[in-house]
């Protein structure tokens, strides 16, 4: 027999469409990179100490102390990791975070598994059958997409929606005729550039048309919440878009997650109560994924005690920072791509090549950002993102601006493109 080598086709046919990509996974660039120490915002990576503006803590709760010494007595207790499915067994802990989160989201139930993909890729096939219609924005996250993917394959009818066009969902909405059911699914905010769904109308649209609506609000949940004010831009207790747009949950499904802004392995998903005992059921991931890790457990209760105390406190430091960031590229002449100061700062820079170049030199001036490139976004759109914490300082700051003035002075070129 000839022998054959299993990867060949793959690389060839796939992998390589995507040359730039490929160039990048081979070169000296800023993806892949490897951090060997951290100690607060500063991270060590190739050898030397970097201002860390990639992590999506936003909270800062990663290095709260309160949170760490939370930790060790749950261990204890539970072990490193309960290690039965939901459907079997769950630890108590459990039971105190699904309360507590419904009751600062403001449902009737919620239910917690290890993270919003696991939701995504179990609740959307849940919510559909065969003959469903899905309607889903072109800018939501890849996992709901690939929830959708999951629907779809199941018999339901998968259709995209150009991004916040509220007059073409409604005409697609209009259109449809008999199926058994309708969902809409969105993002609450959007990375990379924290703008925010249209909840207010696509909630009408919902109720107009007998729809659900599907928000992951995974960026969103911990920082914006609930009567948004000049002393309180984001609003208060960081209870998600739902509340910070002033809406209920009458036919909304709303996934939050707990990885970013409150730095813990969990994600949870609302749950009506006419709807608990057959999600319990129909949701392949819950039913058969393994568990939350128990010192995700205890970040998460501690985090939420935070959150309760001084949450508010730590949100007005956090726009603070992102105001200044924001305003001060604004002053450099760039074009960060943010409307509403949330701490994603997204600067477009065009060319791949482009964004590439800034990222290499603002590591070189000892800024680490989020270089976004092709296929993640599309092609030559290069963005480099900062991603604020409240951990991050003042100085900081100040630093990655000083960074970017100097990126700017070297190469009249890398000004961001509007």
């Amino acid at each position: 027999m000839t022998s054959r080598d299993p990867y060949k086709q793959l690389i060839e046919n796939k992998f390589q469409r995507y040359n730039a990509l490929a160039d990048l996974a081979a070169g000296d660039t800023m993806l892949y990179k490897v951090a060997t120490e951290q100690k607060g915002r500063q991270v060590r990576v190739d050898g030397r100490w970097v201002t860390d503006f990639a992590s999506c803590n936003y909270l800062g709760l990663d290095l709260h102390e309160e949170v760490i010494a939370s930790i060790p007595e749950m261990l204890r207790k539970w072990g490193v990791h309960p290690s039965w499915s939901k459907a079997v067994m769950q630890p108590e802990p459990y039971l105190e975070m699904e309360a507590r989160l419904a009751e600062l989201i403001g449902v009737e139930n919620v239910f917690v598994i290890p993270t919003a993909t696991l939701i995504h890729h179990g609740l959307i096939p849940a919510l559909t059958m065969k003959g469903s219609l899905v309607l889903v924005d072109r800018h939501a996250h890849n996992s709901v997409q690939t929830g959708c993917a999951i629907a779809k394959a199941r018999g339901a009818t998968i259709e995209t929606f150009r991004h916040n066009d509220m007059e073409e969902l409604e005409e697609r909405l209009r259109q449809a005729g008999g199926e058994p059911s309708r969902l809409i699914c969105v993002d609450g905010v959007y990375s990379p550039n924290g703008g925010f769904a249209n909840v207010p109308a696509l909630v009408a649209l919902a109720r107009k048309y007998d729809a659900i609506l599907y928000i992951d609000d995974a960026h969103g949940f911990g920082i914006i919440g609930e009567d948004p004010s000049p002393e309180h831009p984001y609003g208060r207790k960081g209870n998600g878009i739902v509340q910070h747009l002033g809406q209920t949950y009458d036919n909304v499904i709303y996934v939050g997650a707990l990885s970013k802004a409150y730095s813990s392995m969990a994600a949870f998903m609302s749950c009506p109560a006419r709807l608990k005992d057959y999600l319990k059921l129909h949701i392949d991931t819950y039913v058969y994924s393994g568990p939350v890790p128990t010192a995700a457990f205890a970040s998460t209760l501690a985090a939420l005690e935070i959150n309760r105390t001084h949450g508010d406190q730590i949100r007005r430091k956090l726009f603070h920072l992102t105001k200044r960031m924001v305003d001060g590229l604004r002053e450099l002449g760039m074009a960060p791509d943010t409307t509403h100061y949330f701490p994603i700062v997204a600067t477009p820079f065009g060319k791949d090549a482009d964004a590439q170049k800034v990222a290499q030199l603002l590591m070189e001036e000892g800024i680490y950002v989020t270089l976004m490139l092709f296929p993640a976004i599309a092609r030559n759109k290069g963005i480099i993102r900062a991603t604020v914490t409240a951990e991050n300082t003042e100085e900081e700051v100040e630093q990655f601006l000083r960074a970017m003035k100097r990126v700017r002075d070297r190469d009249g070129s890398l000004r961001g493109a509007a």
